[in-house]
């Protein structure tokens, strides 16, 4: 993130360990609102209410997809990034383990939408499908291949959308690993920088040839 706010943009994050639903989520994009209309705030009338996105990583990855569609302020977004978002078959798991709001329905973005993870053994797994019996020495990732093909499916019908795998790293690495890909698609999508929409869409497109990704797919391949 600290990439982010040298690009000029407004970085608010909360300390939320139950992000899942998206709930703190809305609840910190309405107090970055109220300080735009404070003239004692710092922030006052700086905050760009036409271009905001949002970002999540693991279960915050699910709670940005759940602040886009679930939450009373979501049409505010108008792009997500969302980093190794927690499976639906883990989702079916966690759920009774840990408390509800681990599900999401990518169906339901209409908005450009980024969804990446690793190759790790975290984030991979070892298998590529939808499947809740495993047999032995069988994981299921935090956010595999099949989970991320299917996000991109979901939501790349009507709205450009791209997935990838940053290669050789795993759960914990990616928001580190990914910090120049979500500047260059914040930068593109809320600035409207035609150069960073380079690295995504077009035929040269940069993330296509990068020998450290795999797996990547993109809604549209027209020159920019």
């Amino acid at each position: 993130m600290s990439i982010l706010t040298s690009w000029g943009f407004i970085v608010a994050a909360n300390e939320d360990e139950n992000s899942r639903t998206g709930e703190s989520s809305a609840a910190t994009l309405d107090y970055l609102l109220k300080l735009n209309e404070d003239k004692d705030s710092d922030f006052y009338q700086h905050v760009d209410k036409d271009n905001i996105g949002i970002a999540g990583h693991s279960q915050g990855g699910v709670g940005a997809i759940n602040a886009v569609t679930n939450q009373s302020n979501g049409s505010m977004y108008k792009t997500i990034v969302s980093e190794s978002p927690t499976s639906s078959a883990l989702a079916y798991t966690l759920n009774p383990a840990l408390g509800g709001g681990w599900d999401c329905e990518p169906s339901k973005l209409s908005i450009p939408s980024f969804f990446l993870a690793g190759t790790g053994s975290a984030d991979a797994g070892n298998v590529d499908e939808y499947r809740l019996e495993l047999k032995d020495g069988e994981t299921q990732g935090i956010a595999p291949r099949w989970w991320l093909n299917e996000c991109f499916e979901k939501t790349s019908a009507n709205n450009d959308a791209v997935m990838g795998r940053v290669i050789g790293k795993d759960h914990g690495d990616i928001p580190t690993a990914a910090d120049g890909y979500l500047t260059a698609w914040f930068t593109y999508y809320l600035k409207g920088d035609e150069e960073a929409g380079k690295a995504f869409f077009g035929g040269n497109a940069e993330i296509l040839s990068n020998p450290n990704w795999t797996d990547v797919t993109v809604s549209k391949e027209e020159s920019l």
